[in-house]
């Protein structure tokens, strides 16, 4: 039998939008949007530059985008999908519902699309009748169908008549797959005073429900909701899940607290003062929650009370109204990291999430054990009532870079359970700042999948080589996503020369750990691939020239050798890997 050399390699490539193909691995991209190309909608004007992407759960994508040749209408918001973008909105143009036009910066702040190609954005306005009082709103419906939902000048859902919303409504927009919406503004009109001048709003255009309002009961306090303007501190809130219940912290008289509504019942999930489960201590502040389909949230907290210092003063909680349960706390073992220990401050940990599975996703720095040094960032999932960590990406060796170290991680807001992408900074042989960042993919029991490198060669379709000088990510701070359960991702990349784009991309289902023969399952069929794998790799390559080698990297440290053995029967025992 003539033995051949098996290369794994990765190639990053992408086509035109009407030439789907296959790149390397499986990989395969589409050019949703490239600078220099006419903007569809525009009459023949041409993209300029864009903010970050976002991606529904279909695989439609919105973004906003600029355009040259243009002063008081250089400005629009796109969506579709690729190959069939459509024009939502573009300042100058008319605003549905109002008598005005979209004005300028509409688009900076995020914009939604859902499974059905429906777009949420808010926008300003302009033109005759309008001014300071009227002149910010929110739009919702298909490109060509938009409908106006909100506007500052219109009357509140559930306030009492002569209240109307105010300014503030160019933020903290969020669209689920349902048409709902959810969003924060503020009041003004008969008996509005600084204590009730503020609230939240969600459910489907036309149908707007008031979910909590400055002034109101805050339950399970014995107060009212206060100072809602400060909430929106960190990250933004609220959040809506799939079936509609919202998600939000605010402060009440006597502290700070988290609240779910869902079906129209508001319900305290944890507030300040309070014991906090799973220590001794009590909840000192509480912010940045995050909800899944089935209700389930996270968030994080800092502690105060006996025994507390700052060694072990945060941490994060996850479950429902009355039944909260500690996550992980400060000061707790890093798993994979020789003894780390997690550092979980509020300037360290980020956004948390918790997707459809009950997993919880965090990102922290990690602290040596006498606390005098945080040598990095890294990214663990637990269960929703702690555990085990399930993956870990925590300075580890860059898959197909050797010498090279994947650092300084970070998340990329909501994610489905199993898989998250991730921007890092890599360190190490050959790295320099023109080719030290990189964003990956990241599936659980398999090891990161690198998407694209910073100075790496990018073919923008057509076998047109461009050289990656900036690697923009949907805006996960504002809780919008860029890859789907669907393995469909969307990034904008910007070039060497100044040019830039959005591409869309499909990430393959990666091969299966533990799965030496390629037949879909971990059993004592394995056993003699991966004993070949280990002992004569040229031979397995020839025997399964189909498979991947690295399906025998159990521990994932990028190569294939005795050091995973003792894993590898462990999945075969259990029947898969974890």
């Amino acid at each position: 039998m003539r033995t051949r050399l098996f290369v794994v390699a990765l190639s990053i490539t992408t086509t035109c939008v009407m030439n789907h193909a296959e790149a390397g691995g499986g990989l395969s991209f589409q050019t949703v949007a490239l600078s220099g190309q006419a903007a569809p909608g525009t009459g023949g004007r041409i993209y300029s530059f864009f903010y970050p992407p976002s991606i529904g759960s279909s695989g439609r994508v919105v973004f906003p985008g600029w355009l040259t040749g243009a002063t008081s209408n250089d400005e629009g918001l796109w969506s579709g999908l690729p190959g069939s973008i459509q024009l939502v909105a573009r300042e100058g143009s008319a605003a549905p519902g109002t008598t005005g036009v979209f004005g300028q910066n509409s688009w900076t702040a995020p914009s939604c699309v859902n499974s059905n190609g429906t777009v949420a954005f808010t926008a300003s306005l302009t033109g005759p009748g309008i001014d300071g009082t009227n002149n910010t709103g929110i739009w919702v419906g298909q490109p060509g169908a938009l409908a106006l939902v909100a506007r500052a000048g219109n009357a509140a859902p559930g306030t009492p008549a002569g209240v109307v919303f105010s300014g503030g409504m160019q933020n903290w927009l969020m669209l689920n797959d349902l048409g709902h919406i959810v969003f924060r503004a503020n009041l003004v009109g008969p008996g509005i005073t600084t204590a009730n001048d503020a609230g939240i709003w969600a459910g489907a255009p036309g149908a707007l429900q008031l979910v909590a309002r400055e002034g109101d009961v805050a339950p399970g306090t014995g107060g009212v909701f206060d100072l809602f303007n400060y909430q929106f501190e960190a990250y933004p809130v609220p959040v809506i899940n799939a079936a509609g219940d919202v998600v939000f912290s605010g402060h009440h008289t006597g502290g700070r607290g988290i609240w779910r509504w869902s079906g129209g019942v508001l319900e305290l999930v944890a507030r300040t003062n309070t014991n906090a489960p799973g220590t001794s201590a009590l909840f000192e502040y509480l912010f940045d929650p995050w909800m899944n389909a089935s209700g389930e949230l996270v968030f994080k907290a800092s502690l105060m009370g006996e025994g507390v210092d700052f060694t072990n003063n945060n941490g994060i909680w996850a479950g429902v109204p009355g039944a909260v349960g500690l996550v992980v706390r400060k000061g707790s073992p890093a798993p994979g990291t020789s003894g780390l220990l997690f550092v979980l401050n509020a300037d360290s940990v980020g956004l948390n999430s918790i997707d459809d599975g009950g997993f919880v996703t965090i990102l922290s720095s990690v602290a040596t054990s006498d606390w005098t040094s945080t040598p990095g960032l890294g990214i663990w999932r637990y269960g929703i009532e702690g555990g085990g960590s399930a993956w870990m990406v925590y300075s580890d060796p860059a898959p197909g870079m050797s010498g090279v170290i994947m650092g300084n991680p970070n998340t990329c807001g909501p994610h489905p359970a199993s898989s998250m992408p991730f921007p890092s900074q890599l360190t190490g042989t050959g790295v320099t700042n023109s080719n030290d960042e990189c964003y990956w993919l990241k599936d659980v029991g398999s090891s990161p999948r690198l998407i694209v490198r910073e100075n790496d060669q990018f073919d923008i379709g057509g076998g047109v080589m461009r050289t990656i000088g900036t690697i923009t990510t949907s805006p996960g701070g504002h809780r919008q996503s860029g890859y789907n359960a669907n393995r469909q991702m969307v990034i904008g990349l910007g070039f060497a020369g100044g040019s830039s784009g959005i591409f869309a991309a499909n990430v393959p289902v990666p091969a299966m750990l533990g799965d030496m023969n390629c037949d879909g399952a971990v059993n004592g069929l394995d056993v003699d691939g991966f004993a070949l794998a280990i002992v004569d790799p040229l031979s397995y390559a020839s025997e399964w020239p189909n498979c991947d080698l690295l399906n025998g990297n159990i521990n994932l440290d990028s190569v294939t050798d005795i050091a995973d053995i003792e894993l590898f029967v462990m999945c075969v025992m259990n029947g898969g890997c974890p």
